[in-house]
């Protein structure tokens, strides 16, 4: 499972590699106070560099709650409820969402200028508002990543990885990446995992750091139905690796043409990918893989007209962001959920 060159050269250099503490990068034009930004005109770069197919390998812009699903969009952060089908009031932000995380029943996110600040906030599942988390850990304007156990913040940018007690707002780790190794950070039930140096790290709770040899580099990682499982994609499969030896093992591994995301939906794994033709999308396709290593259905979309899309999974759906529009699913057979 090993990414070719041709994408690892054009992440390098479109990510960087950046240490040290904050302020790190300076803001996207077209950002900063007082506008709400799309997330996909954000990240438009990252995927329209070639006329290939560029995998998704950033932060998430959609999140699954018990009760809900909340997305980025022009309006500032959707959300939609399974309980009743309908909408929840969209929370706007005045400064540009970085990232956005599940936490809890609600939802964490990311918010800053996009020059030299940076800040979490909290959607609780009925607020109409986002609030500051405190104790307020200090964060940095480069971050693309936010992850939320009861016990720990971990926020990560393309440089480093920052563990904080949820308590007391204090650093207790910062584990140094490389500039692909963002692209594999994933929650987990006590903390995250991404890869290192040929090796799956996995980290929390706190600073607790477990380290699985891998045999090579994924594109996505995803959680998998217990700590000892792991779902892994590369450029043309989805993969079921079992961590229970101390190595990275191959227990399920399901072909899948063009790979561009990957969500855990309950235990299982939900695989967008991507059919091109002249150079440009073609066709969309969402794939449910059950721990069998069995499919359990898939859909084919239409294609965005911007080369962009977000999935995620839980609470027994599965929800795809086009274009700014949400698609639900059933995970259990793939039955459209209309918004």
């Amino acid at each position: 499972m090993r990414r070719s060159p041709l994408i690892v050269s054009i992440l390098a250099a479109g990510l960087g590699c950046r240490n040290g503490d904050a302020p790190r990068t300076a803001a996207p034009v077209g950002s900063g106070a007082g506008t709400v930004v799309d997330a996909q005109d954000v990240h438009m770069p990252n995927v329209t560099e070639t006329n290939k197919l560029q995998p998704r390998r950033d932060g998430r812009f959609v999140a699954i709650t018990p009760g809900a699903v909340a997305w980025v969009s022009k309006q500032g952060i959707e959300r939609w409820s399974f309980g009743d089908g309908k909408a929840r009031p969209a929370v706007a932000s005045v400064d540009r969402v970085l990232a956005l995380g599940r936490d809890g029943d609600g939802v964490a996110v990311v918010v800053g200028d996009g020059i030299s600040t940076a800040r979490l906030g909290a959607i609780g599942a009925t607020a109409t508002a986002l609030a500051d988390v405190t104790p307020p850990p200090r964060l940095w304007p480069g971050i693309r990543f936010v992850g939320l156990t009861a016990a720990n913040v971990f926020v990560a940018d393309a440089g480093s990885l920052d563990v904080f007690d949820r308590a007391t707002g204090e650093r207790l780790h910062r584990e140094a990446f490389a500039a692909d190794e963002l692209a594999t950070c994933t929650p987990v039930d006590d903390g995250v995992v991404f890869y290192q140096a040929g090796t799956i790290v996995r980290l929390g709770p706190g600073a607790a750091r477990a380290t699985y040899q891998d045999s090579g580099l994924s594109l996505h990682y995803a959680a998998g139905a217990d700590r000892d499982h792991l779902w892994a994609t590369s450029a043309s499969s989805v993969s079921l690796v079992s961590l229970a030896s101390g190595q990275a093992k191959v227990e399920r591994m399901v072909a899948i043409p063009g790979v561009y995301h990957l969500a855990s939906v309950d235990g299982d794994a939900a695989v967008l990918s991507v059919a091109m033709k002249a150079g440009a999308w073609d066709t969309l396709t969402v794939t449910v893989v059950g721990t069998d290593g069995a499919i359990r259905w898939t859909k084919a979309l239409p294609a965005p007209k911007r080369q962009f899309a977000e999935v995620a999974g839980g609470s027994g759906h599965v929800a795809v962001v086009l274009d700014g529009t949400l698609h639900v699913f059933k995970a259990a057979d793939g039955a459209a959920v209309t918004p």
